[in-house]
């Protein structure tokens, strides 16, 4: 206990993440959570999740917080401040299904984002291998983003013969349609779209497609119905994009006419009416990759594409704040759900989206490998065991035991880099790269600022895209330091350059001749650094010997007049 939460326990290890403008999270972070009505979905989901943590050499402390019954039985409210003030403090958060009832539950989720400032919620809806689903018309791969404070999510409802309703009543009979206003009760909705939110909406679905390498971004709406409301919508999302993104962004009608193929370094903008694009994501999916929605359509899109890869009886989405990320688990109340609360996938899923926007990229990819492996065996939730009819149902527990069996990292596996790294190692290499970094650029970037994932694959070493490092784990233990080196110096001689044009002219090897002399200079500090004696002579054979095909350009004639040129300028006779 401490004197800031009464009845939630810290762990006494790990720490929070930080947000200053991008998530920065340690590599053994504290999250909070609560199981709401369904501790076995949870329990399942964070195991899954925890494994595939734990495989990448990070560590997860969870910290539970209460929601729903179990927080009325304790403080006798159902969303007591001091959770609220967890969710606050570590900024990530996980959710399970807040109450049997589904009117309360989507009270109960609605208070929490209110008091969260949570503005957008996000769902990836993707395709398995061998993800039973009771509809196949395409490859899905798609991230929908909608707005969750807007709309109908303000709840601005008045019921027939309130007084907020004779006043809204009395309002519209001044207005040009007051012909049109019942003269007996009447409900009213009330859906505000701003402009200020729309232009968030758009900021952070543009974001995560840059960011993930996507194509196509699509503006979802129904403004020939609601003109006010979802026409101004689409019309300030375009403008906000056409002024914020334009050089970046390729509308339709210009791809249509003048690509052949969807452009590497430019996204392309999409618009679809709603009841246009569910039929699309059931039938025809595949150029949909983010979609951008206001929150009623955004939630019958969710809806259709969680239907199209199978997901029917439970949903899971990651909510996005300012500072805060909260996975947080649904059930669709589906009729012919006879089973629910026992399929676990949507939720980590979501998770898995987490850890995306954490940076933990190669844990993401460990969690679907191994779920689509699991299906693969013909291991299923009991709510997909109904689609498919064969196979072996097991409830949420079992199905974890049988995922995380098949979360796997020895070598062979998943490629050389899979190997089991440790917080210690993983966070001395961070400390390496940011003092060799530093060292060359004259900056004093942390080490908690870099994103360190695990390259998998034979033919990759490293990739350094500040604040993005790719290492192969398994190569980097075998190295001996001035090898080490030799590859990060490569890398770094590449990062002033945009990714596409990346080469090995003369130009970037006079870059690495640079900061190769600037290394050497601070060679007693970078000793302290990596813990080693360096001969810095050996890292410059190492530079020459490591050039080889991919590392030759048309103005060299081959790798021996390269290797010939190098050996000079290290070693003048």
């Amino acid at each position: 206990m401490t004197r800031d939460f009464e009845q939630i326990s810290v762990p006494p290890r790990g720490t929070a993440v930080t947000y200053e403008g991008d998530f920065t999270p340690p590599e053994a972070p504290i999250v909070p959570f609560s199981p709401g009505v369904n501790e076995e979905l949870v329990s399942a989901a964070r195991r899954i999740l925890d494994t595939a943590v734990e495989r990448t050499g990070r560590e997860i402390h969870w910290m539970r917080v209460y929601t729903g019954e179990e927080a009325r039985e304790r403080y006798g409210d159902p969303l007591p401040k001091e959770t609220i003030r967890a969710f606050r403090r570590f900024r990530l958060g996980i959710l399970g299904p807040l109450s049997g009832d589904r009117r309360e539950a989507l009270a109960l989720g609605n208070e929490i984002r209110s008091r969260l400032e949570i503005v957008t919620a996000t769902t990836r809806c993707s395709d398995i291998a061998r993800h039973p689903s009771p509809i196949r018309g395409g490859d899905l791969d798609s991230t929908l983003f909608r707005d969750v404070s807007e709309d109908v999510a303000a709840s601005l409802e008045y019921g027939p013969g309130t007084r907020d309703a004779r006043r809204l009543r009395d309002c519209l009979l001044r207005t040009d349609g007051a012909e049109r206003v019942p003269d007996d009760p009447t409900g009213y909705s009330v859906s505000p779209i701003s402009q200020s939110g729309t232009e968030a909406l758009v900021d952070v679905a543009l974001e995560y497609a840059f960011e993930h390498d996507r194509r196509t971004v699509t503006i979802s709406h129904q403004g020939d119905l609601r003109p006010a409301s979802e026409g101004s919508f689409v019309s300030w999302a375009r403008a906000y994009i056409d002024a914020e993104y334009g050089d970046s962004v390729v509308d339709e009608a210009t791809f249509r006419e003048e690509y052949q193929a969807f452009p590497e370094d430019e996204l392309v903008l999409l618009e679809r009416r709603t009841e246009e694009l569910c039929r699309d994501l059931l039938v025809d999916p595949d150029e949909y990759d983010v979609i951008l929605a206001p929150a009623l359509g955004g939630t019958y899109l969710s809806t259709v594409a969680n239907t199209a890869v199978g997901q029917t009886s439970e949903s899971a989405d990651l909510g996005l704040g300012d500072g805060t990320l909260l996975v947080t688990a649904h059930s669709s109340g589906h009729r012919q759900s006879a089973t629910p609360g026992t399929n676990p996938i949507p939720l980590v899923l979501a998770g898995r989206l987490l850890f995306e926007y954490l940076g933990w990229s190669d844990a993401a990819s460990l969690v679907r490998s191994a779920i689509s492996r699991t299906l693969a065996d013909g291991v299923l939730p009991r709510d997909l065991f109904r689609q498919r009819a064969r196979g072996t149902p097991v409830e949420a527990a079992e199905f974890a035991d049988e995922t995380v069996a098949r979360i796997e990292t020895p070598h062979g596996e998943l490629g050389s880099g899979g190997v089991v790294t440790t917080p210690e190692e993983r966070a001395s290499i961070k400390g390496s790269i940011a003092a060799l970094y530093n060292v060359v650029f004259e900056d004093s970037i942390s080490p908690d600022e870099i994103e360190l994932n695990q390259l998998l694959h034979e033919d990759e070493e490293a990739d350094v895209y500040l604040p993005e490092v790719g290492i192969n784990f398994h190569y980097w233990r075998q190295w001996p330091v001035e090898r080490r080196l030799e590859v990060l110096l490569h890398e770094l001689a590449h990062v002033e350059e945009e990714p596409d044009e990346r080469d090995h002219g003369d130009e970037f090897y006079e870059r690495l001749l640079e900061i190769t002399a600037i290394a050497a200079d601070w060679q007693p500090e970078l000793e302290a650094t990596f813990d080693e004696d360096i001969d810095f002579d050996g890292v410059r054979r190492s530079i020459i010997e490591s050039v080889h095909e991919e590392t030759i350009e048309e103005d060299c004639d081959d790798i021996d007049e390269r290797k010939r040129w190098l050996r000079e300028q290290f070693f003048p006779r």
